[in-house]
């Protein structure tokens, strides 16, 4: 029997596959070997592919565990999309400085989160 990971657990892991996969992210890259200044860089496309199917799987998982957090935070990442000027409140959205990009935060939805408020 496997047990069912909590909808904190997925929406944690769901926080970085969202970014990894996005068009527009930036890594550290090491071009002169580690432990040298790091150098920031577009995300690879086929690392990009690898992060929107693990990002697929883990809205699939999230979803089957807390369907009510997955519709909460979809609802927010359109009010991201629309408002791209305009920040949510609380900490409800994650800024990436290094690309710009904007994301609804899934941690704040998950079932775990929206019982402590």
């Amino acid at each position: 029997m496997t047990m069912r990971r909590t909808s904190q657990a997925i929406a944690m892991s769901l926080r970085g596959a969202l970014y990894l996969a996005s068009k527009g992210a930036m890594e550290n890259t090491y071009p002169n070997g580690p432990g040298t200044r790091p150098v920031l860089a577009p995300v690879p496309e086929d690392v990009r592919r690898k992060y929107a199917g693990i990002r697929k799987a883990l809205l699939t998982e999230w979803r089957t565990v807390d369907i009510e957090g997955w519709r909460l935070w979809r609802n927010a990442l359109v009010i991201v999309r629309r408002h791209e000027d305009e920040p949510l409140s609380g900490w409800s959205e994650m800024v990436y400085e290094e690309s710009g990009l904007r994301l609804a935060d899934p941690c704040r939805y998950c079932r775990e989160c929206r019982g402590r408020k």
